[in-house]
């Protein structure tokens, strides 16, 4: 059986289509992963990184958000 090595970690997503972020434990989004790769489903939540902490995954978003925000300010 296989070991599950993500536990205490957590993910940081996107989803285009909603325009939205989602922080979730790595355990949960790599198991949900799993299942839809088994069940030949795919899922529209991107995720962008792997990190220590929810507060860690936090940061990041923040980060790129004002990394986007100086991008489209900068092409207009």
């Amino acid at each position: 059986m296989y070991e599950n090595n993500w536990k205490g970690l957590w993910t940081l997503e996107w989803n285009e289509t909603q325009e939205k972020f989602h922080i979730e434990s790595a355990d949960t989004r790599f198991e949900m992963n799993m299942d839809d790769f088994l069940n030949s489903e795919s899922s529209e939540w991107y995720t962008l990184g792997v990190f220590n902490s929810y507060d860690e995954a936090q940061n990041y978003k923040d980060f790129l958000l004002k990394k986007k925000e100086s991008r489209l300010s900068y092409s207009n």
